[in-house]
C-alpha cells in the first residue's frame, strides 16, 4: 500500500515538474510540416489603399510557402497557415492573452485570420476583442472584410465594428 501511494506521489510530482519555468521538456514537433497547398495564391506585395473610404495604412506582405510577414506603420506580425499564434503578456497590473489562427478559403484565394483577446489594465475590467478578417487576392488589388466584436469594460455590451478595405498592388 505505502507502495502504491509513494508511486502516486511521485508520479504527480514529476507531472508538475513539467510546469516549472527551469524544467522544459524536449522540444517536439507533434505534426510534421504542412506541405503548402497547391494553386495557393501569393499575398506578397507592397499595398496602399483605403479602409471605409478613409486612407489606409500602407501594408508590406511577404509570403513564402506557408509562412507570413505582414508589416503595416510599425508594426509587423509573423504567421504560419493552420497553426493557432498564442502571446501572453503578464506584468504586476495588467495582462494580455490572445489567439489567433490563419487559414486558407477551399479556394486557397482567402486568407482568413480568427482572432481572440483578452486584457486587463489596472484602469478597466476585463475586456474582450473578437475578429474574423477575410483577405481576398483579386489579380492586383487586396479586399480585405472585417467584423469586429469588443467590450469597453467587462459590464458593458460587445459592441461591433465592420471594417472593409481595398488595396492596391505597387509593388
Amino acid at each position: 500500500m505505502k507502495k502504491s501511494w509513494f508511486m502516486l506521489i511521485l508520479l504527480c510530482q514529476f507531472n508538475s515538474a513539467w510546469s516549472l519555468p527551469w524544467f522544459t521538456p524536449p522540444n517536439q514537433d507533434l505534426h510534421p510540416a504542412k506541405k503548402v497547398k497547391s494553386g495557393m495564391v501569393n499575398f506578397s506585395g507592397s499595398w496602399v489603399g483605403e479602409c471605409n473610404q478613409q486612407p489606409a495604412t500602407n501594408m508590406t506582405i511577404r509570403q513564402v510557402d506557408d509562412k507570413l510577414l505582414i508589416s503595416y506603420g510599425f508594426m509587423e506580425e509573423k504567421y504560419t497557415l493552420e497553426e493557432v499564434k498564442s502571446t501572453n503578456t503578464t506584468r504586476a497590473n495588467s495582462s494580455i492573452h490572445g489567439n489567433t489562427f490563419v487559414t486558407l478559403d477551399n479556394a486557397n484565394r482567402a486568407l482568413i485570420f480568427i482572432n481572440a483577446d483578452l486584457f486587463k489594465n489596472p484602469t478597466t475590467n476585463l475586456n474582450a476583442f473578437f475578429s474574423k478578417v477575410v483577405m481576398v487576392l483579386d489579380n492586383d488589388y487586396l479586399m480585405v472584410k472585417g467584423l469586429y466584436y469588443h467590450t469597453q469594460a467587462n459590464t458593458e455590451d460587445f459592441q461591433q465594428q465592420l471594417i472593409a478595405c481595398v488595396y492596391r498592388r505597387v509593388a
